[in-house]
């Protein structure tokens, strides 16, 4: 039997829809209702909602399709648990650092950011509406655990936010191509040379050359972090990469002996030891 070709109307109907305000808040909140993935379990268990996937073209509604193509755009899927906390619990010194989650869509990675002692957590997320989200679930861990620092959700388009001078650590799931992440890193490299601290985790580093070839960065931590097998059903694959780099400046000793391979380009990177 030969492969089920797409609908073009249907396609084309949905290409209509996104160009609207209304359009895309149908599409996204269809997308999440038929969810094949199911709710993951650290939704359920902090009753919010984090789970599904949606399509890059839903997210950016001023990028055309030319851009979309070349991959400056990902579609949202929520990190690991796993993998964010495992990288998260290398670090010291957090207490006075702001954790930015750029590309943060419903806010799974600010969420788990704020089980740490973050002087704040931001998320940066380009869709209107799954900004909106992401703030229905800050309220809600704000409630259930109010000694836990605040969580600020800023729907604007990376390209655009202002990073405070401050000490930080980054965090980005693959949420966009290389150009904005060159972005980033040259806003990045000025803070460092400003005399802060700034600490980049990159789960599933793709365009991992970018930060490798960065005059201020080098890698401190890498993990090829196993999904909780209560979430395995929700996600792509059995264990996902991740890396921290640090400034060269640092002093402290650095778990850096590893490769990273990209086995699908722009989409899965996995790290040898």
């Amino acid at each position: 039997m030969g492969e089920k070709r797409p609908n073009k109307k249907r396609v084309a109907l949905k290409w209509v829809l996104s160009r609207t305000e209304m359009g895309r808040a149908f599409l996204i909140k269809r997308a999440l209702r038929r969810n094949a993935f199911g709710t993951h379990p650290f939704d359920a268990a902090n009753n919010v909602q984090t789970s599904g996937a949606i399509p890059q073209y839903l997210l950016s509604p001023k990028q055309s399709m030319r851009t979309i193509s070349r991959n400056e755009t990902h579609p949202y899927f929520g990190c690991s648990p796993n993998c964010l906390r495992a990288a998260l619990d290398q670090m010291e010194d957090l207490a006075g650092a702001t954790f930015v989650d750029f590309g943060c869509g419903m806010g799974r990675a600010a969420i788990i950011a704020s089980e740490y002692p973050f002087q704040s957590v931001i998320g940066v997320e380009i869709s209107k509406d799954l900004s909106a989200i992401a703030r229905r679930n800050a309220r809600t861990i704000r409630k259930s655990f109010p000694n836990r620092c605040g969580i600020e959700i800023i729907n604007q388009d990376a390209r655009s936010f202002h990073i405070d001078d401050r000490n930080l650590v980054i965090f980005i799931y693959n949420p966009f191509g290389p150009d904005l992440i060159k972005i980033i890193m040259m806003r990045l490299e000025r803070i460092i040379q400003a005399g802060y601290s700034v600490h980049i985790i990159y789960q599933n580093p793709v365009y991992f050359n970018i930060l490798d070839e960065s005059d201020a960065f080098e890698r401190y931590f890498g993990g090829q972090i196993k999904c909780d097998p209560a979430e395995r059903p929700q996600m792509f694959d059995n264990d996902d990469a991740i890396v921290v780099w640090r400034p060269k400046s640092a002093t402290y000793p650095a778990n850096d002996k590893f490769d990273i391979r990209v086995v699908t380009a722009g989409t899965r990177a996995e790290l040898v030891f």
